[in-house]
């Protein structure tokens, strides 16, 4: 599209590098590592996977929650291998269903069946939780959905901030 609108290469270049998405494998925190992506899907997650694993860290713990449309066994399937401590909660979305906990449970102990999962109806808690746990050579992931991650970010980056500082171009 920018080059359909004549915008010279070099400005196509600097934008791309300067782009950024927010909650998509975002380092929102170092020393522990936290790292917040919006994964959803198979496809996603395997690419997260694929990132994850070329982090240095002594132990993953993740915190995921996942809308009730996804496909959520084939998308814990491409993450769970790499966890240590696994948290499962909810989103504080009210117009978009959370996936069933107890039926993530069964799903996790069917893919990973020494992996013991945590379960939170509160995101909040769940955070907290995580937070406890980890050391601080470990690595806490935040992922499942946006809903999720974004609603979580907030811990880091206050709202009326990402309010404040938002802008279209």
């Amino acid at each position: 599209t920018a080059k359909q609108l004549k915008i010279p290469e070099k400005y196509i270049i600097r934008g791309i590098k300067k782009a950024k998405l927010p909650c998509r494998f975002e380092t929102i925190q170092t020393k522990p590592l936290v790292i917040i992506d919006g994964s959803h899907n198979p496809a996603k997650m395997k690419f997260l996977k694929s990132k994850i694993e070329n982090q240095s860290f002594k132990k993953l713990t993740l915190i995921i929650g996942m809308a009730e449309n996804k496909d959520v066994k084939n998308s814990l399937k491409q993450i769970l291998p790499l966890a240590d401590k696994l948290i499962l909660t909810k989103f504080s979305m009210p117009y978009r269903k959370t996936a069933n906990l107890k039926k993530m449970v069964e799903i996790v102990k069917k893919i990973k069946p020494t992996l013991k999962a945590s379960t939170f109806l509160d995101p909040w808690q769940a955070l907290n939780q995580g937070l406890k746990v980890i050391k601080q050579d470990d690595c806490l992931l935040i992922t499942g959905s946006f809903f999720l991650a974004g609603e979580l970010r907030t811990y880091w980056v206050p709202e009326e901030w990402i309010l404040n500082k938002r802008r279209s171009f």
